[in-house]
C-alpha cells in the first residue's frame, strides 16, 4: 500500500472527511439522475441511484484502508463478517425489537382511525408472486442496510465515539444519515419520492432516522461493534416498515415511539473501546 504522510492520514481520520467524501460521491450521482429527469424506471436511471448507494460503502472500504493499521483494517472485516460477535439474546434485539414497535403502531394507528385495508394492500401486494419474495428480500439488502452499513456505523460511528460520548455521536450520525437521503425524495421511481417532499411522509422519515441511529448504537456498541448485526437490523427495519408503515397515521405514531425508545435506551449506551488498531495518524511511519 502507498504510504500515507501523517498529515494526510490526520485529515483523512477525521470524519468531516468521511461525510464530505460519501455526500460528493452518492449527490453527485443522485442530482445528475434528478437534473436529467431520470427514473429508477430505466436502466440509466437505477444504474445512477445504484451508484449513488454505493458512498457509504465505497467510502467505508477506502477510509479504513487508508486510516487505520493492519489490526485495525482486520478487525474491520471481521466486524463484518464474524456471526459470533452477536450474542444470542441480541440477535432477539435484532429481529424482534422493530417489529414489535411497529406492530405497537400498527394496533394504535387501528385503534385510532387509521384504514386497515392500508396494511392489506401492503401485503396483498407482497404475497402476490410468492416466488418473487425471495430476489425481492436480496434487492432489499443489497439497494439499501449492506452497502450503507459498511459507512454508517462500519466506519462513522466509531469516528464520532472516538470524539464524542454514544448519546452525541448517534443523534450527530442521525442527522448525517437523514440529510444524506434527501435527493431521494426528488428521484422518480424511489420510495421517497412516492412519499412526496415535504409532506406528513418526509418529517416523520427524517425525523425517524435520529432516534433509530440511537437504538442502532446501542445495539452496536453490545454487539462487540459488529457491522454484520447493524446490516441484519437495518434490513429488518426497511422490511418491517414497508408492511406496518403504511397510514400518514402509522408515520407519525412510529416516529413518536421511536423517540421513547431512544430516551428509554440513552443510560444503556455505553461507551466501548473503539480502535482495535492504531490510526495510522499516530504512527510516526506510514501503512503496513
Amino acid at each position: 500500500m502507498t504510504r500515507q504522510t501523517p498529515t494526510l492520514a490526520r485529515y483523512l481520520a477525521h470524519p468531516a472527511a468521511f461525510v464530505l467524501f460519501v455526500f460528493a460521491w452518492t449527490w453527485s450521482f443522485w442530482l445528475t439522475a434528478i437534473a436529467t429527469g431520470t427514473g429508477t424506471d430505466t436502466p440509466f436511471g437505477m444504474l445512477l441511484a445504484t451508484l449513488g448507494l454505493l458512498g457509504p460503502m465505497i467510502g467505508g472500504i477506502g477510509f479504513t484502508l487508508f486510516t487505520q493499521d493492519r489490526d485495525g483494517r482486520r478487525d474491520y472485516w471481521r466486524r463484518l463478517i464474524d456471526p459470533r460477535l452477536i450474542g444470542a439474546r441480541w440477535y432477539l434485539v435484532i429481529l424482534v425489537l422493530v417489529p414489535a414497535l411497529m406492530g405497537l403502531t400498527a394496533a394504535l394507528d387501528l385503534m385510532t382511525g387509521g384504514n386497515f385495508d392500508a396494511y392489506a394492500a401492503r401485503f396483498a401486494e407482497f404475497f402476490a408472486d410468492p416466488a418473487a419474495i425471495p430476489t425481492t428480500l436480496i434487492a432489499v439488502m443489497l439497494l439499501g442496510p449492506l452497502p450503507e452499513e459498511f459507512g454508517w456505523r462500519g466506519y462513522l460511528l466509531d469516528r464520532l465515539q472516538s470524539k464524542a460520548a454514544p448519546l452525541r455521536a448517534s443523534l450527530v450520525l442521525g442527522f448525517i444519515w437523514a440529510v444524506w437521503h434527501l435527493p431521494l425524495f426528488f428521484l422518480p421511481g424511489t420510495y421517497q419520492f412516492a412519499q412526496g417532499a415535504f409532506g406528513i411522509w418526509f418529517w416523520t422519515f427524517m425525523a425517524g432516522i435520529v432516534p433509530l441511529s440511537v437504538a442502532m448504537t446501542w445495539i452496536y456498541n453490545r454487539t462487540n461493534r459488529s457491522i454484520l448485526g447493524m446490516v441484519l437490523f437495518h434490513f429488518v427495519v426497511v422490511v418491517v416498515y414497508n408492511f406496518l408503515n403504511a397510514t400518514p397515521g402509522a408515520n407519525v405514531i412510529s416516529t413518536l415511539l421511536l423517540v421513547l425508545l431512544a430516551i428509554a435506551l440513552v443510560p444503556g449506551l455505553k461507551r466501548v473501546p473503539i480502535e482495535a488498531g492504531r490510526d495510522l495518524a499516530s504512527r510516526s511511519g506510514g501503512a503496513d
